[in-house]
């Protein structure tokens, strides 16, 4: 990459690296609510980075969940949860999104 500055003179630069995110579209966990023993599915493309997933209870204690990821869907297991509200933590494409999921 050059700069040129306004007295003409080029000043050329190492260009290190570009990423280029856009805003990924509306993101859903389903099915909410979930019966116990269910697993959570949110959809995304596969070129979709997927970072730490954490499932806690609402008074931040952490769950146990399974993570994976099988084409275009991220599945969610958690692991002997009783019937409450949950509150689930995931990063996708370095956007962190929050969501309240419940289990009857």
């Amino acid at each position: 990459m050059i700069d040129i500055d306004f007295s003409g003179e080029e000043n050329p630069s190492e260009l290190l690296s570009i990423k280029y995110s856009k805003p990924l579209a509306e993101v859903k966990v389903y099915p909410n609510p979930a019966a116990i023993g269910a697993s959570f599915k949110i959809n995304i493309a596969r070129d979709v980075e997927v970072g730490p997933v954490q499932m806690y209870q609402l008074n931040g204690v952490t769950v146990s969940s399974a993570v994976q990821r099988s084409g275009d869907q991220l599945i969610i297991q958690p692991k002997e949860l009783k019937g409450g509200v949950y509150l689930l933590s995931v990063m996708l494409d370095g956007q962190h999104f929050k969501f309240r999921v419940i289990i009857r």
